[in-house]
């Protein structure tokens, strides 16, 4: 029997403790997160069965995190637990859903509902976990596998496996209801565009367990029509790959304020990613169109001579990698263990980013690659096209065990409460562009931020403007 996946995203020590003793390690496999940042980065990652979320929380609060999970298809249907010293009225609170506990509250009612839950979801995963029937894909290959699953008109969850069977972690999923394919995830991807991958795997394995679909309904078409489609574009794929190879990068030969205005939103949205994934790999995995459309556009891109090919046949050279001074990196984690209590806080820091210009934000974003930056790729191109105002970029790390986080605003009129509450645990902040749209918060930041001017900004004048955001925190009184 699997373990029930909990998230505690809670503060308060004491009050971790506490809900840990009644969460057995045998039963539960427990996650803590002490801010929301942390927390939709975990729930993100690892979906877990159920998340036991206080209110107050720094960074983001309990209640617009709650929100996230909400319009977020991996964790929308996830149940929460809300934690708070009084009760609020919660406009998507769930009834026989979600929960509302009151602190300090009682344990032995809480352990009530926790072993309650607890039956209710591992009843459920029985019954998703037993096993109909499994095979090896070279004797019977996806499109004749799903059609067998539609004529009889089965639901439940086909799991993709690599070739090595002890390999427990499956290469995708293909949801399936009453016989027809509503999603698929294959990595990062999802819909139309992974279950087209899916269809071009002929090593491996498959389990078919039927039970309710763990993928939200994200396809529309039909399961004939699917599968056909997806056979005309992984054919058409073979040679457009042999004229574009996976390891090609592509560079804009005109700015961004030369295109026509009259581009496909398809077309417009792949350029601009071209800016922060030049290379086709990373391109493919972070839009939303097909493979077969996205090498479709940049091959009419390359023929119009708006974006070069660059091929490198032989051998990739190592990428140009930066190091923070060590000096500088033993002050600053001397400097935060005296200021921030809680451990957590002194291996995990923040920096703001204030961006005037997206334009820039790009640049920077590929820069900063040079820094050993892991990205938050759902949140970049959402920042950079303007789809959300302020998100969380991504990590640095800094040596092992210690990160340096990025929360960005794209916005000239912050409120203040918003920013008030993310620079109780920021270390200083980095303006990109102008200054002036951001005048009363960088007041409260007084002289610990930096300012960089996008168009002569490199790997090397980021690398400094953070160096320098550490000295004036270390240096401070």
């Amino acid at each position: 029997m699997r373990k029930v996946k909990v998230l505690i995203v809670e503060w308060e020590e004491q009050t971790i403790e506490k809900i840990r003793l009644l969460l057995d390690e045998e039963s539960y496999d427990v996650s803590i997160a002490k801010d929301g940042v942390e927390a939709l980065q975990i729930a993100l990652q690892k979906v877990p069965d159920f998340i036991m979320l206080s209110v107050d929380l720094p960074l983001i609060d309990g209640v617009k995190l709650s929100q996230i999970l909400r319009t977020n298809p991996k964790t929308e249907s996830i149940p929460i637990f809300y934690m708070n010293e009084k009760t609020l009225q919660l406009s998507h609170f769930r009834r026989n859903i979600d929960y509302f506990i009151i602190k300090p509250f009682n344990l032995d009612e809480l352990k009530k509902i926790l072993v309650t839950l607890k039956k209710k979801i591992l009843s459920i995963q029985d019954k998703k976990y037993e096993e109909e029937f499994a095979g090896n894909l070279k004797q019977m290959g996806i499109p004749d596998l799903v059609q067998i699953l539609s004529i009889n008109h089965r639901t439940g969850n086909l799991y993709i496996y690599s070739s090595n069977q002890n390999v427990e972690k499956p290469l995708a999923i293909v949801a399936i209801n009453e016989g027809k394919i509503i999603n698929s995830k294959m990595g990062d991807t999802t819909k139309e565009k992974a279950f087209y991958r899916v269809l071009s795997l002929h090593d491996g394995y498959f389990r078919f367990i039927p039970g309710e679909p763990l993928l939200n309904e994200e396809i529309k078409v039909s399961t004939d029509s699917l599968i056909m489609e997806g056979l005309r574009q992984n054919d058409e794929l073979v040679e457009l790959r042999k004229k574009i190879p996976l390891s090609a990068k592509l560079k804009l030969n005109i700015k961004l304020s030369q295109l026509p205005e009259n581009l496909r939103p398809i077309t417009k949205e792949i350029i601009n990613a071209i800016e922060i994934f030049p290379e086709i790999s990373d391109l493919l995995n972070n839009i939303d169109a097909t493979d077969y459309e996205i090498y479709k556009i940049i091959l009419a891109l390359v023929e119009k001579n708006i974006v070069t090919l660059e091929v490198d046949n032989k051998k990739e050279e190592e990428k140009r990698k930066l190091n923070f001074s060590s000096d500088i990196i033993l002050e600053l984690k001397k400097k935060v263990s005296k200021i921030f209590f809680d451990s957590r806080l002194c291996s995990n820091i923040y920096v703001l980013l204030f961006v005037s210009d997206r334009t820039i934000l790009s640049k920077f974003v590929k820069f900063l690659g040079a820094l050993n930056f892991e990205p938050s790729k759902e949140n970049i191109y959402k920042l950079i096209d303007s789809k959300i105002e302020l998100g969380y970029l991504g990590k640095i790390i800094l040596v092992d065990g210690h990160f340096l986080h990025l929360f960005c605003f794209c916005d000239k009129n912050i409120s203040f409460p918003l920013y008030e509450g993310v620079f109780k645990n920021t270390i200083g902040a980095i303006v990109l562009g102008k200054r002036d749209n951001f005048r009363e918060a960088l007041h409260i930041l007084n002289k610990k931020h930096v300012v960089i001017d996008g168009k002569e900004s490199n790997d090397d004048t980021i690398k400094r403007a953070l160096e320098k955001v550490f000295e004036y925190f270390i240096q401070e009184a």
